[in-house]
């Protein structure tokens, strides 16, 4: 959990058991809690996706910037 004004940076670890290299793309959403509004601006997200490079068989982390805002209590967050 987070409170008003903290400050981030959340990792998301993606993960390649492949014998190939892999190259793509992190979304990262925070949505309302319905899931209908973004909240992006809000939270000052640094980026809304990035890209990753990772070896054969191994990982990479990717991470994201955020600053919670004061009074937004119910949030979402999707990572695709």
């Amino acid at each position: 959990f987070f409170r008003e004004g903290d400050a981030a940076n959340i990792k998301v670890v993606v993960n390649n058991s492949s014998e190939r290299e892999m190259n793509g793309t992190v979304k990262f959403e925070i949505m309302d809690e319905e899931g209908k509004k973004t909240l992006a601006k809000e939270f000052s997200l640094d980026a809304e996706s990035k890209p990753f490079k990772v070896a054969a068989n191994s990982s990479t982390t990717v991470g994201f910037n955020i600053k919670v805002p004061v009074g937004i209590f119910g949030t979402s967050i999707k990572v695709t």
